[in-house]
């Protein structure tokens, strides 16, 4: 068994040369080129990935090789899992070479193998450099260009590989980082492998709501703070991947829940583990964050404009307003702009700073300064921020617009927390919980979307017309707050989930 520990580029071959250039300044010991032609197989019903186990064949001008892949882990850009390699003699898979031990228990491999089937092929020339580092390290870096196929359907590739041969991790994170500076070079969690599953299955990278941390009771919090950073990190490259498929902005507005959440679990574990806020990736994220702040003001205006602005359809001149929305949304940076910002090599080295920051944390002997277990730090966590909701929303029964609105980041905050701890405690008594509180946020949403109509509204010199437009927004601002208030005046009443 060999276990990769690699690090993975998506690349343009437009800068080829320029990955030359870079690659000249190593010392490298021997290159190579071959073109490699790779097979996955499957059953029809997909045994092997219920497994979690990939299957390739992969052929090049002097021999064949089958490969199965264990399920590992990809962090940033860096992906390790085991690996088990046997030579064949034909192009079909031949699993009885396979060692018995890989196998899960009662599995037929005989079986198994009869039912093989290919689903996919990747096909490329690859470009070999073994670069001799300090330490006594061996780096091998690929470069990559071909194609992923089905039989119905194709993609290209353009793909850099590093891997570490022997040696340092450390010296890989060297290269990295000048690999980094190259124009369009995206640091990437999904293998060649991965996409050609999706490609099978014509499957398409579409945004989704950040989901609950996978945290388990027993776990230390320094293990659970390296699991929360993990999951904010691959919700911002999911997205990432969501945005250069499609430029649909709902994915930049998930990019910026990401880094929201980051930065709320910074604010949290920061007294636990004071030398967080000394990050060498902390400067990058703030400046990540400033880059895709518009998007909320875009997603308020995106709301006003759907269904063909049907929301807006009973208001006097509404396509007067629907054109000066239109007029305000192309003001903000369009899909150039932000492709620009997720090529970029500042976006490409925050997320390998951070990647090894969370490599070496896992590595290093740090005791927490806070002895608390988990579930005792989880539940003082999120008993701190809810009730200073409590304690705002308490202050009067019957609170007014602006206050809803003014403490839409509190609101934010605690959903956030919620999303960091919520897996620790019963699913129902926390989704029970969080319903009206999710309501209440929806009201502030939605206060937003008439708060963009009233700052219009004002502008109108048309006296009559201005009335109209104050009528509509007081009617829809009266509807919104009971419905607020009420929500709110129940929200109170829940009894929390957290309490141990």
């Amino acid at each position: 068994m060999e276990m990769e520990i690699e690090i993975k580029f998506l690349f343009s071959t437009e800068f080829e040369q320029e990955l030359v250039e870079t690659i000249n300044q190593y010392n490298f010991i021997s290159t190579n080129s071959k073109i490699l032609n790779n097979v996955y197989f499957d059953t029809p019903d997909l045994s092997l990935r219920k497994m979690h186990m990939g299957l390739r064949v992969r052929r090049s001008a002097d021999s064949i090789e089958q490969t199965i892949k264990l399920s590992g882990k990809a962090m940033g850009g860096v992906h390790q899992r085991p690996e088990y390699n046997e030579p064949l003699t034909g192009t079909h898979p031949v699993l009885s070479a396979f060692r018995d031990n890989i196998w899960p228990e009662g599995c037929d491999v005989s079986a198994l193998e009869a039912r093989l089937i290919p689903l996919f092929s990747t096909d490329f020339e690859r470009r070999t450099w073994l670069l001799e580092m300090s330490d006594n390290t061996l780096i091998e870096v690929a470069y990559d260009k071909g194609s992923i196929s089905t039989n119905t359907a194709s993609m290209a590739l353009c793909e850099i590989e590093l891997e570490l041969i022997k040696g340092n991790v450390e010296q890989l994170f060297v290269v990295a980082q000048s690999i980094a500076t190259l124009p369009q070079t995206r640091l990437s969690n999904v293998s060649k492998a991965q996409r050609g599953y999706m490609l099978a299955d014509d499957l398409v990278f579409e945004s989704c709501a950040l989901s609950f941390t996978p945290l388990q009771p027993e776990m230390s919090l320094k293990t659970s703070l390296l699991s929360i950073l993990q999951h904010g990190l691959a919700h911002i490259q999911y997205h990432e991947h969501c945005y250069m498929g499609n430029t649909d902005s709902k994915a930049l507005v998930e990019v910026l829940s990401g880094i929201k959440f980051l930065h709320q679990n910074i604010k949290l574990y920061q007294p636990a583990f004071p030398h967080l806020l000394k990050a060498n990736w902390i400067d990058d994220l703030h400046w990540l964050a400033r880059s895709f702040s518009w998007t909320e003001s875009h997603k308020v205006n995106a709301n006003l404009l759907e269904n063909k602005a049907i929301y807006l359809r009973k208001l006097p001149k509404s396509k007067l307003l629907v054109k000066h929305i239109q007029v305000q949304n192309s003001l903000f940076p369009d899909p150039e702009k932000c492709v620009r910002i997720l090529t970029s090599s500042r976006y490409a080295q925050f997320i390998l700073k951070l990647t090894q920051w969370l490599l070496q944390f896992e590595k290093q002997q740090i005791s927490s300064e806070n002895d608390a277990t988990l579930l005792q730090f989880s539940s003082q966590s999120l008993t701190t921020i809810w009730n200073e909701i409590h304690v705002k929303m308490a202050h009067d029964q019957d609170l007014p617009m602006a206050h809803f609105m003014d403490n839409k980041g509190l609101f934010e905050s605690a959903l956030l927390t919620d999303l960091s701890f919520g897996c620790l405690f019963n699913g129902e008594d926390r989704n029970n919980y969080r319903e009206l509180w999710l309501d209440i946020k929806q009201g502030i949403d939605a206060l937003e979307m008439l708060e963009v109509v009233s700052d219009y509204s004002e502008y109108e010199l048309n006296k009559e017309m201005q009335s109209e437009y104050m009528k509509w927004l007081q009617r829809k601002q009266d509807a919104l707050l009971n419905a607020l208030q009420q929500s709110q005046q129940q929200a109170l009443l829940k009894e929390a989930y957290w309490v141990l």
